[in-house]
């Protein structure tokens, strides 16, 4: 179980979240939902330790979470606008920096990214490994960023609008991948599409005028 006790967030004098509380299971689906600016985003980067916040407590399996420390970072996945991949790698230098990064034989890892991309994509990886990533697509990207969230197999997976660009044969895809992931891990997915609670079949978590509840 996730659980967070009294995060507050602000932004200069401007309050985002204030002492909100939320516990979440080890595993399942849950999507974020609220208005724009409403604190999805910030809520996602304080989890994934991109941000700070002020908080009482912060436990995983009963166990303390120190957000900015590489023991929770081991642990999630993240597809966030705020790490992009470097602009001048190629997509295939993209995923053997990960693979140096997790400790992982490119050997047996870029086979992996192979048959993900395809699974996920519907595309030949072979065709867009060679792509530099500064010359991506809002699309193309958006498919890098997703797989470099998955590529570790990590416990839980945040991820911010991932639909975003991707055709709609993708978006099928991605959501029928993540709702089996969803069965072992925790996964927590802001989007702002109407039909995404169903077909993720997700518990949502409603933020607004600063605050958070979830729907039973």
């Amino acid at each position: 179980m996730l659980e967070l006790s009294n995060l507050s967030i602000s932004y200069g004098t401007n309050k985002i979240l204030d002492n909100i509380s939320f516990s979440l299971d080890e595993n399942g689906i849950y999507l974020l939902k609220g208005n724009n600016g409403s604190g999805k985003s910030t809520l996602l980067n304080f989890l994934s330790g991109l941000i700070k916040g002020c908080y009482d407590s912060f436990f995983w399996l009963n166990e303390i979470v120190e957000p900015q420390k590489k023991q929770w970072k081991n642990k999630i996945g993240l597809q966030s606008n705020l790490i992009s991949p470097l602009e001048e790698f190629s997509v295939e230098e993209n995923f053997k920096y990960l693979s140096l990064i997790y400790g992982i034989d490119k050997n047996d890892f870029l086979p992996f990214i192979s048959q993900l991309y395809s699974e996920l994509f519907d595309t030949e990886y072979n065709d867009n490994k060679n792509l530099i990533i500064g010359s991506l697509s809002t699309g193309m990207l958006r498919r890098v960023e997703i797989l470099n969230a998955l590529v570790s197999n990590p416990m839980i997976l945040f991820l911010d609008e991932p639909f975003n660009g991707l055709d709609e044969k993708s978006v099928v895809r991605c959501k029928q991948h993540l709702k089996n992931l969803g069965k072992s891990k925790l996964i927590l997915v802001a989007d702002h599409r109407k039909e995404t609670r169903e077909d993720l079949e997700a518990t949502v978590i409603n933020i607004s005028n600063k605050s958070l509840f979830i729907d039973q």
